[in-house]
């Protein structure tokens, strides 16, 4: 029975709270607009992360040459240690922790975004998944 006016009580102190604004305002925030060519590069990354992986962030190719691939946007070791370093890129982890990190999809899509929109031909990393992309 106390239970039962316990919750009685505080849904209604919540109800005349939210009644009378007594509680935090939720201030209103409009949604950024994107522009077209952002929208193009969030279609081009979605398809890369579809090509690539299926969305998985951890799926590893071990038939590529050398150290294997990594991740929803298939990594190799050294190109992934390349971009983190040149773009400075989480630069408070630890080695083991930027090795982690090629199996953290929001990490990998940072990477690939900075790749796309920077490097003149950072397009040539995923070069079959994008001729896929623009048949």
């Amino acid at each position: 029975m106390a239970t039962l006016i316990t919750k009685f009580l505080l849904t209604s102190s919540l109800t005349a709270s939210l009644m009378l604004g007594n509680l935090y305002p939720v201030p209103q925030v409009e949604a950024p607009e994107i522009n077209e060519q952002e929208q193009k590069l969030n279609e081009i990354i979605t398809h890369l992360s579809w090509c690539e992986s299926r969305h998985r962030n951890g799926a590893f190719n071990p038939a590529d040459p050398v150290s294997g691939s990594y991740g929803r946007f298939q990594f190799k070791i050294a190109t992934w240690n390349y971009y983190l370093d040149k773009y400075q890129l989480f630069p408070e982890a630890e080695p083991a922790e930027r090795q982690n990190l090629l199996w953290d999809g929001e990490a990998q899509e940072i990477v690939v975004r900075k790749i796309l929109t920077e490097e003149p031909n950072g397009w040539r990393n995923w070069t079959v998944c994008l001729r896929r992309y623009y048949k």
